[in-house]
């Protein structure tokens, strides 16, 4: 490196990435440089970084020192790095696509297969490169992974890196439990292990799964979890619950879909009835994004995929690859824009100089839209405004309504989910040790506390076990499991929905509300149960059995009703319900029915005045629990396992 580094290189143009980190934009920007010694012209990208203005210089720092450990033709390198006054100077490998972030913003429907196939081969030898040196990515996201004109393709920013070796003993973990709140700008990203902080931890297949979601992104244009109806609460709800993303094309597009595309998604929903993905392309990505971590393939095994079955084939030999990489790229290839020469020559005596703000360049035709005249504007009544009861404040936006389709709420007091006060859970304690199982999580702010607060946690999960072929003019017989989801004995309440609205009780008016709404739009069918009354059933608590439960399941057993209740195992129970279809004209079957249990362990952060017989850690709810077995002409559902 010569004594003045700077002297080196000249800026040609200002380079601008899409989907960066709004703190970057304000702490650094990029430039298009050459090597000015360098008679090839060899574009490199400049980065100039204002220390002054950066947040998280730890972070930076990282990510510089993991530049320096590794080196793989698949990992960005570090090629000259400079300090002048505050402001430092990176200088790397210019990639004339740009990132993969930035190929979907000209090819917002997606990209070809053969494309997406190269792409995750070459990010899979930089997985197993890192693997081998111990070190989990956790930030692969389409922002971060780089391609080149000559077919590279490279993964960029190690500062969210981290060994598996333990720093405090020097071994070898299996699992590593660490989490930060940089991880949050990813979090789209993340396996559900990580976002889980549980006592499993997460380890190298957690960067697979992250590996899966650009995947998709890259076939379907756009993130699985980006713009959910409340944000990343509902991406964090529906990652617990196992949902798992999956690539749109023909074999996968629902009338549902269509009837809810406009004229925004019309074109995509075209552009996906003429696209089909192969069989092994859907197989790589459900290899690479199952929640269940015995499921998911490792970096190994997903080398050796019918998917990347042709490049493993030509893999011994780089120019093959490069040249054939080269020839898919063509298509995506932009002509060279005739402004770029505006930019360049933004040097003075060699001495590298920041754009200033007069120099940006204004578009010719920078002219206003004329507003319309106001007697095309139809105006509004008049009337709307002189009720005393009027208040903008407590109406629903659009996308409020439109996220609540079923009843399309006109006030913000009918919203569902409504809003209620958080509430934490309580430190528990051994029954045998009396040490600490489970503690506290007091604020509100943290994902640990909202993932606590779901329920997933507390209300009893439902399921289909069987239902016949379906009779218009029968009761037909079905099966349905209930399976309590906390550790404590439960006793649950079923009703029908007729029951509810027949109860003369003040605090039903809202329940019975709903019951109303989903009765007009959403319930095809109707649920009734075989005992008229005092359908009370006790559930075992959700814990690993001992000779004790085993007893204690017996004596349940016995005195559960028969007619309702039909196989009992613990924490679960197999119940007998009817359901009687209301008309012929029925093209699914939706049925609804209202379960009550009681929730225990929890408390309110907010403190209310309670009486001296009261129990603040216990209180029964009801919730309506609509199931939806299908399409009307599906066949008969078979018994489940455990009944036959």
């Amino acid at each position: 490196m010569s004594h003045f580094p700077y002297l080196k290189y000249e800026i040609i143009d200002t380079c601008k990435r899409a989907n960066t980190n709004a703190d970057e934009n304000l702490s650094s920007v990029t430039y298009l440089a050459y090597d000015q010694k360098d008679n090839n012209k060899t574009k490199y990208a400049l980065k100039i970084v204002d220390l002054e203005k950066l947040t998280n210089l730890s972070d930076f720092i990282k990510d510089i020192l993991w530049y320096k450990q590794l080196n793989h033709y698949n990992l960005m390198s570090l090629r000259d790095c400079f300090l002048i006054d505050t402001k430092l100077h990176l200088v790397k490998p210019y990639a004339s696509f740009g990132s993969c972030a930035d190929l979907l913003c000209s090819h917002p429907f997606g990209i070809r297969e053969s494309l997406i196939a190269h792409i995750m081969w070459q990010i899979l030898q930089a997985l197993r490169y890192l693997q081998d040196r111990h070190t989990v990515h956790r930030a692969i996201t389409s922002k971060h992974i780089f391609i080149y004109d000559d077919g590279r393709v490279l993964l960029d920013h190690f500062s969210h890196c981290i060994s598996m070796i333990s720093p405090y003993d020097g071994k070898l973990r299996r699992h590593i439990h660490d989490f930060t709140d940089d991880l949050k700008d990813e979090i789209l990203y993340l396996a559900p292990e990580i976002i889980f902080q549980n006592a499993d931890g997460y380890n190298f297949k957690s960067d697979v799964y992250s590996l899966g979601m650009v995947a998709c992104e890259l076939a379907n244009g756009s993130n699985t979890y980006v713009d959910m109806p409340f944000g990343n609460l509902s991406m964090l709800y529906a990652k617990m619950q196992g949902s798992e993303p999956i690539l749109l094309d023909q074999t996968q597009l629902t009338d549902e879909m269509i009837a809810l595309s406009d004229d925004n998604s019309s074109a995509y929903v075209d552009e996906i009835r003429k696209r089909r993905y192969s069989k092994e392309f859907h197989s790589f990505v459900k290899c690479c994004v199952s929640t269940q971590l015995e499921s998911r393939y490792s970096v190994d095994e997903l080398l050796s995929h019918p998917f990347l079955k042709y490049l493993k084939k030509i893999s011994g030999d780089p120019q093959l690859i490069a040249d054939d990489m080269a020839k898919i790229l063509g298509f995506y290839e932009q002509p060279q824009s005739t402004t770029a020469g505006t930019n360049i020559d933004r040097t003075i005596g060699g001495i590298l100089k920041t754009p200033s703000l007069n120099e940006n360049l204004i578009p010719a035709n920078s002219s206003p839209k004329p507003s319309d005249p106001i007697e095309i504007i139809e105006p509004l009544d008049e009337n709307l405004f002189l009720s005393d009861s009027f208040d903008f404040n407590k109406l629903t936006t659009i996308t409020q309504r439109l996220n609540s389709v079923e009843s399309q709420p006109l006030t913000i007091d009918h919203l569902y989910p409504l809003a209620k006060n958080f509430t934490s859970k309580q430190s528990k304690r051994c029954k045998e040790c009396d040490h600490n199982v489970l503690k506290p999580e007091p604020s509100p702010k943290l994902i640990k506390f909202k993932l606590h607060q779901m329920a997933l946690f507390f209300i009893p999960e439902v399921r289909i076990w069987h239902h016949p072929a379906w009779s218009f003019d029968d009761n037909n017989p079905c099966i349905i499991s209930v399976i309590n989801q906390v550790d404590e004995k439960t006793l649950i309440k079923l009703y029908t929905l007729d029951e509810i609205r027949q109860e003369n009780d003040e605090n039903n008016s809202e329940l019975i509300e709903r019951i109303g709404q989903l009765d007009e739009n959403t319930l095809t069918s109707i649920l009734t149960f075989p005992i008229e009354k005092e359908r009370s059933v006790q559930l075992h608590p959700h814990v690993e059995p001992n000779d004790v439960d085993t007893k204690i399941n017996d004596e349940l057993r016995q005195n559960d009703p028969k007619d309702l209740v039909i196989h009992r195992k613990f924490a679960k129970l197999a119940i007998r319900c009817f359901v009687k279809i209301k008309n012929s004209d029925v093209k699914r079957v939706q049925a609804a029915f209202v379960i009550e249990h009681r929730v225990v362990g929890i408390s309110s952060i907010v403190s209310t005045p309670t009486t001296a017989n009261s129990n603040p850690n216990a209180k029964n709810i009801r919730h309506i629990i609509l199931i939806d077995f299908g399409s009307i002409d599906e066949p008969a559902l078979p018994l489940h396992s455990a009944l036959v």
